[in-house]
């Protein structure tokens, strides 16, 4: 951010808070309302496969940070 203020050039940030997001919705729930509506098993799978051991980074232009 200093660096955009020395050179004087726009800064655009975006924070978005998806913490309280999902944290409501019962998983087994979602992947048996997947299943009663007819959504292929892979795809179930691959859902599911994201929420287990689930480690996160940002990618900017200096590199990716540490696993937050």
């Amino acid at each position: 951010m200093e660096r955009y203020r020395e050179q004087k050039k726009d800064l655009h940030m975006v924070f978005i808070d998806l913490e309280k997001t999902y944290d409501k919705i019962l998983r087994n729930a979602m992947w048996c309302s997947s299943e009663k509506h007819k959504v292929p098993t892979k795809y179930i799978t691959l859902i599911k496969d994201m929420y287990d051991n689930v480690v996160t980074s940002v990618r900017t232009s200096d590199g990716d940070t540490d696993d937050l």
